[in-house]
């Protein structure tokens, strides 16, 4: 079984494609068995994880690292 799981992020205000291309370089070392894809629409971030559900908790791991990255994204960029 597939797990699919995608979040929308308000930018804050910030230019989403400042913050999509300030994680980029983190997706290089993506966890086995997992996808990532991150997208600017309308304002806000769009990222979608698919996973088979044996990885659920590598999943839930990884969403959870990519959210505070855009959180610490947009509070650096505020800060401007």
């Amino acid at each position: 079984m597939k797990l699919v799981v995608e979040a929308l992020i308000d930018s804050g205000g910030i230019d989403p494609s400042l913050i999509a291309r300030s994680l980029a370089p983190d997706n290089i070392e993506i966890p086995e068995g997992i996808s990532i894809d991150i997208k600017k629409r309308d304002g806000e971030i769009l990222v979608k994880l698919a996973c088979e559900s044996s990885k659920i908790l590598t999943c839930r791991s990884t969403l959870d690292e990519i959210l505070m990255l855009i959180d610490s994204i947009i509070k650096s960029l505020r800060k401007k």
